[in-house]
């Protein structure tokens, strides 16, 4: 990764909007202050700056399923942060069913590849995760909240450097077979499947927005 600088346009910007955010505590929008004007104008640059200069929405756009890997090590504080990402996932009534079950050993990995028909990729990755949800806890909505928390991982991941791609597991048969392998207990139930690596391809980002699926108020 590049080292991280702020280019000359990017410091007068953080300035502006340090400034003029003092005026902010003071003034509305619609106060009658001959300062007004530029208390609008603060708002346009730092709205504009933050949508420019925005990590999380880059990584939401940019993230691309990965199924290619040359076989290289993942870094153990990584694997470490993009685990902990998960238990960051907002789940119902805050009641965080989710466990994790984290893959390196080689020959579980294959057997794992052989129950699941879309994880051929998984022998040739460094690590995969298993997320589970305690049904026991919180019912049919741990489903929920294991997709929150898969999708958590695979944005840490991306924002990492790692490549990932999401299987899903919540498929009677599939699930079943995930349980014994796993040796999980009844009420804990197989979820998704990450599969993650060093990338071993790029993928553009693509502009996925269709706006005739956005509804106002109504369908």
């Amino acid at each position: 990764r590049q080292p991280f600088f702020i280019d000359t346009a990017a410091r007068f910007d953080i300035i502006y909007i340090v400034v003029f955010s003092l005026y902010s505590r003071f003034l509305t929008p619609d106060c009658g202050h001959p300062l007004r004007g530029l208390h609008r104008e603060y708002h346009k640059k730092e709205v504009r700056f933050m949508l420019e200069n925005n990590p999380v929405l880059d990584a939401i756009r940019s993230r691309r399923s990965i199924r290619k890997y040359p076989g290289e090590p993942i870094a153990e504080p990584v694997r470490r942060a993009i685990l902990e990402a998960g238990f960051y996932a907002p789940s119902a009534m805050n009641r965080r069913p989710f466990h994790f079950v984290s893959i390196t050993d080689r020959e579980l990995m294959q057997k794992l590849s052989d129950l699941h028909p879309y994880a051929k990729m998984l022998p040739q990755a460094d690590w995969a995760i298993i997320v589970c949800g305690d049904e026991s806890v919180s019912g049919p909505f741990y489903m929920d909240d294991c997709a929150a928390a898969t999708q958590n991982i695979l944005l840490a991941a991306h924002s990492l450097g790692v490549g990932a791609v999401w299987c899903g597991v919540d498929h009677t048969e599939r699930q079943q077979s995930f349980g014994e392998l796993l040796g999980l207990p009844e009420h804990i139930k197989a979820y998704s499947l990450i599969v993650l690596g060093m990338p071993a391809e790029e993928k553009e980002t693509l502009d996925r927005v269709e706006p005739d699926k956005i509804h106002e108020n109504r369908w």
